[in-house]
């Protein structure tokens, strides 16, 4: 499993570089994974402003979450932004 907090790989259930724990890690990962779902929601229905707020509370906790990136990239591109 690879740590979002340093980015470590941990083959226990103990982050060697940083001491979270697996169940933290999956608390932090399921959390992130609920504001992406919101701010899918709400990127469908057209509530942009609000979806990149919850897109980017999803990578605050999940840094490496890719789904939240590409659709805050999205969002950013329809609004012309980028």
């Amino acid at each position: 499993m690879k740590c979002p907090i340093c980015g470590r790989l941990s083959t226990g259930t103990i982050c060697p570089s940083c001491g979270m724990t697996a169940g933290i890690i999956r608390k932090i990962k399921a959390t992130s994974r609920w504001y992406l779902s919101c701010g899918l929601r709400k990127a469908m229905n057209a509530e942009y402003e609000s979806a990149c707020e919850d897109l980017k509370k999803a990578l605050q906790y999940d840094k490496t979450n890719i789904e939240a990136r590409k659709i805050l990239g999205l969002i950013h591109y329809r609004r012309g932004e980028i």
